[in-house]
């Protein structure tokens, strides 16, 4: 019994060694990296900073879509937090509700790292400019 047990471990070890000793999988990951993009989300001051003089806090929360597809909610007035989202390289539409208002906008994702800003603007005409 102690000569399966001490080859299964010499096993073991052997493979964790290997594991530990490939690079194929750097690539890849780095590729991944690279072709992601982060979107920053930015607000107007009225609805981005608290009202001064309410007693209590109370968050006003919008609903982002992209593609057409619910992707979560952004609380817009959480003072220095704002929402931002990770895309893939590529054309993507991003819509945001607040309440009876709606913001839409397509925007090309460059990838590589990049860090794009949208400035969501209610009171844009319903066909944002493409960014």
């Amino acid at each position: 019994m102690n000569r399966s047990l001490l080859a299964l471990l010499i096993l073991f070890v052997l493979i964790i060694s290997q594991s530990f000793g490939e690079e194929a999988d750097a690539p890849a990951f780095q590729q991944r990296i690279d072709d992601t993009s982060t979107l920053r989300l930015y607000f107007s001051p009225e609805l981005s900073n608290p009202r001064i003089g309410q007693g209590a806090f109370k968050p006003e929360v919008a609903r982002l879509f992209v593609d057409d597809l619910f992707v979560g909610n952004a609380i817009v007035n959480l003072h220095s937090h704002l929402p931002m989202l990770k895309f893939g390289k590529g054309l993507h539409t991003i819509r945001v509700e607040l309440n009876d208002q709606k913001f839409q906008s397509t925007v090309t994702f460059l990838g590589r790292g990049s860090t794009q800003i949208l400035f969501v603007d209610f009171d844009a005409p319903p066909a944002a400019s493409k960014n």
